[in-house]
């Protein structure tokens, strides 16, 4: 759910997935290109600033609760639940320069205020 500065919501953006995955298994990032990378379950989402679906790739061994990274380049790296590295090239430049465009903020960038 996306929400205004005055706390209204904003929109609101439903995966396919079951409660436990998300309380145990969402993870996302942010990138530069206002998108946001959503892995939940087996798929991971690419989800716009409007709140529409851009794309989705399906993982078939499925993302685990570890923090996804995205490179300067833009390839998003997400750890799989059968222990391997799934790198998918986005159309972001990196991670959005806000201060929590990732799990765990921003202490690479600097841009937290």
């Amino acid at each position: 759910m996306a929400v205004r500065r005055d706390g209204s919501r904003a929109w609101g953006f439903g995966a396919s997935a079951t409660r436990t995955d998300y309380k145990r298994f969402a993870t996302h990032a942010v990138g530069r290109a206002g998108v946001i990378y959503l892995a939940v379950g087996r798929t991971l989402y690419a989800v716009g600033e409007d709140g529409r679906q851009r794309w989705t790739l399906a993982i078939p061994e499925g993302a685990n609760a570890s923090a996804p990274v995205l490179s300067p380049d833009g390839d998003l790296a997400l750890h799989t639940d059968d222990d391997r590295l799934l790198v998918v090239a986005t159309e972001s430049a990196g991670a959005a320069p806000s201060a929590w465009p990732l799990t765990g903020g921003d202490a690479r960038d600097g841009n937290a205020r």
